[in-house]
């Protein structure tokens, strides 16, 4: 999908950089799969193996119990 937003553009592209997140990527799962399959894609990525609690993509660890994020 083309998304001609420039600021949508850039901060996907900044967030690729920072954090290994496409922004726009997870867009289009959401308009394909729809939000619920999105949610659940998510925290099944995020979700802390140690303690349970979802992480942030901002962080290489838990914010929670401080576990580094496996590579």
């Amino acid at each position: 999908m083309e998304y001609p937003c420039k600021q949508l553009k850039y901060l996907d592209k900044q967030y690729q950089l920072r954090y290994k997140m496409n922004i726009l990527e997870n867009l289009d799962y959401i308009r394909q799969k729809g939000e619920e399959a999105f949610i659940v894609s998510q925290n099944e990525k995020y979700t802390c193996p140690d303690c349970g609690k979802l992480r942030t993509v901002h962080y290489d660890y838990c914010i929670y119990c401080k576990q580094e994020k496996k590579k």
